[in-house]
């Protein structure tokens, strides 16, 4: 199947990091017509939209709002997600009852292909404080009980201009101190932006919707310490001095004060699990046959703007 043969594609969270991305692939690639649900009537990308892009300005919970656009779509990508410092409660509303309540409007439409961005944080073997991946997960087994045709991806840490994680790994990288959470020495495996929503067409292009889930990492798996001393190359730093700290107590203090001062903090403490569990993909040879062309994470921090 190509997208010229998909039919209406509808979109979530097509403004975002690597919506915006996707959006830009989706156009020029033949696709009948992208349906994108914005916050705003605005263009996702800013300025004028191609010929076969529609904005429908909505909040993904009030599916009453694109039920109309819906109607005419065959294909859902969702992207759409509560990140960074939110608070829990954001999480589950946009995270889990968000999806649900398009998988819901995305059934009663009649709509037959349902793919969904998630993380690789749901591998994580602590989620205890981790708001953002608990509600992730939650989000995934509702897709996986829609009754549709769906794929599940779980990309892992991504690099590129605008990317949330490397601005603040970014920030770490550049203080006098690197700090490192943990021992150092947590697997890690990012992946270049472009890539990933190379990678995210590709499985609409072929039709992987089978009811699988497909973990896409980059070519490299490194430590978390190597790569906040690559980080630290790619801004024009010099050779880090490294500090380890210990993760549990921090997290600990951080998950205390976060109600009061979340929005001043660097980072929450669900966001340290990340030192702490591995960040890496599952052997799966169709991700393997693209991780050949995909850019190692020296190029990809070069490509970012640091």
């Amino acid at each position: 199947m190509s997208l010229q043969m998909a039919g209406s594609i509808f979109l979530t969270g097509a403004s975002g990091f690597l919506g915006g991305r996707l959006l830009a692939r989706l156009a020029a690639g033949g696709s009948e017509r992208v349906v994108c649900l914005c916050r705003k009537a605005a263009a996702p990308t800013g300025g004028g939209l191609p010929a076969n892009v529609e904005c429908v300005p909505g909040d993904l919970v009030d599916r009453e709002a694109y039920a109309a656009a819906l109607a005419s779509c065959d294909t859902v990508v969702h992207l759409a997600a509560a990140t960074g410092k939110q608070s829990p409660a954001e999480y589950w509303r946009v995270n889990r009852d968000g999806t649900e309540a398009l998988v819901l409007a995305a059934r009663r439409a009649g709509v037959r292909r349902f793919l969904h961005v998630s993380t690789i944080a749901v591998k994580f073997a602590d989620q205890s404080r981790y708001y953002y991946a608990q509600s992730k997960e939650q989000a995934e087994a509702i897709v996986a009980q829609s009754g549709m045709r769906f794929a599940i991806v779980r990309p892992t840490l991504i690099l590129g201009s605008g990317s949330p994680v490397l601005e603040g790994l970014s920030r770490l990288a550049a203080l006098p101190v690197v700090p490192v959470f943990g021992n150092g020495i947590t697997p890690v495996q990012p992946i270049f932006v472009e890539d990933l929503a190379t990678c995210v067409a590709a499985m609409l292009d072929e039709d992987l919707f089978d009811g699988q889930t497909v973990e896409i990492g980059g070519p490299e798996v490194l430590t978390i310490e190597d790569l906040l001393r690559r980080v630290r190359k790619a801004q024009g730093g010099g050779e880090a001095r490294v500090v380890r700290l210990p993760a549990r107590p921090i997290a600990a203090f951080l998950a205390w004060i976060e109600p009061l001062l979340r929005s001043v903090l660097p980072f929450t403490a669900g966001q340290l699990a990340s030192f702490t569990n591995a960040g890496t993909v599952e052997s799966n040879p169709w991700v393997a046959h693209w991780q050949t062309r995909m850019k190692g994470v020296d190029e990809a921090l070069q490509l970012s703007s640091l």
